[in-house]
């Protein structure tokens, strides 16, 4: 998509609350507010396009409430080499079918972020970063993450190697198995 497009959509974000909203249970419907509010905000802080940003945070969990039955029959048709992954993060793929069935919405870049926000993957973009990190530290989780969103506003790199860092240990202390992408993600950036 263009920057005009984009700016397009963002300018009309109320009218683009109003359609996400069926897709999403309330507290979900927070949730992506407030991450794109995050998006947004770490993007502006680091001189980036924080309107996609929103966006990313906007849209990334359109995927969330779709129905066991029918998250397996899209990754059956759509993304077979991802159903050996655990179902719940099943979402992150169909949220970028809806993005494109329902909005109307090709773009590359956010497309990718929506595809790995869940379990992040080996050689992430700035944007796949923001949108990951966001989610892990949204606010509205209800725990204290205000050092690792401090530390993303400051440095995007170094503030997500920290959030990567605090979820694998807050994974790993229940216990996790930890799925193919997220191993290899992990891997990656050496956290693993």
């Amino acid at each position: 998509m263009t920057k005009e497009e984009i700016l397009k959509i963002y300018t009309n974000k109320e009218s683009y609350l109003k359609r996400i909203r069926p897709f999403l249970s309330e507290h979900r419907y927070l949730h992506s507010q407030s991450v794109a509010n995050l998006c947004y905000q770490i993007a502006d802080k680091n001189g980036l396009f924080k309107e996609k940003f929103y966006l990313s945070g906007l849209f990334h969990d359109l995927g969330k409430n779709c129905a066991k039955n029918a998250a397996r029959t899209q990754m059956e048709t759509f993304f077979r080499a991802y159903i050996d992954l655990p179902d719940y993060t099943y979402h992150q793929f169909i949220g970028s079918l809806i993005l494109k069935s329902e909005f109307n919405i090709f773009d590359k870049e956010l497309n990718e972020a929506i595809m790995c926000h869940c379990t992040g993957k080996a050689n992430m973009s700035l944007m796949d970063k923001v949108l990951y990190a966001s989610d892990k530290i949204d606010p509205l989780r209800g725990y204290d993450s205000e050092f690792m969103i401090k530390a993303m506003l400051n440095n995007i790199e170094e503030g997500f190697k920290l959030v990567l860092k605090e979820n694998f240990i807050y994974l790993k202390s229940k216990n996790a198995i930890f799925d193919r992408l997220s191993k290899n993600c992990y891997q990656y950036y050496d956290i693993f």
